[in-house]
């Protein structure tokens, strides 16, 4: 479960901007962290390649927030291998398939075929090329 509440951090030399934290399975999760702000940056372009946060469907949301963990799980790794670190390549792959399945449930996927030179929408594009789908 997933739950959003608008905090302010108070004290001396603390700013006091509301912030949101994210409690997922009753644990608080940092979102300074470079992970978190990935996370937070796919899924902000997702929202505005759909049209807004606010003009998006519940399970839109939902599907945006998969794609976004998928996408950053898929970076982590991308990240690994270019680091010279260890890749578990069936993992890699099947983050990178769901990645896919998911970005075409949200009608991000490929609009013209690959043969034409047509990439599709430009985020979906850049995804897909990452995730090696056809």
């Amino acid at each position: 479960m997933v739950r959003r509440t608008a905090r302010r951090r108070p004290g001396p030399g603390r700013p006091s901007v509301p912030y949101e934290r994210v409690v997922i399975a009753g644990k608080p999760i940092d979102e300074r962290s470079a992970t978190a702000r990935l996370f937070r940056s796919v899924e902000d372009r997702l929202h505005a390649e759909l049209g807004g946060r606010r003009s998006l469907a519940t399970a839109q949301l939902a599907l945006c927030r998969r794609a976004a963990a998928l996408a950053t799980r898929a970076e982590l790794d991308e990240r690994a291998l270019v680091e010279g670190r260890e890749v578990d390549f069936p993992d890699y792959r099947a983050t990178c398939a769901e990645l896919r399945r998911v970005l075409e449930a949200l009608g991000l996927g490929r609009t013209r075929g690959p043969r034409d030179g047509g990439a599709g929408h430009p985020l979906a594009a850049a995804l897909l090329e990452a995730s090696g789908g056809d």
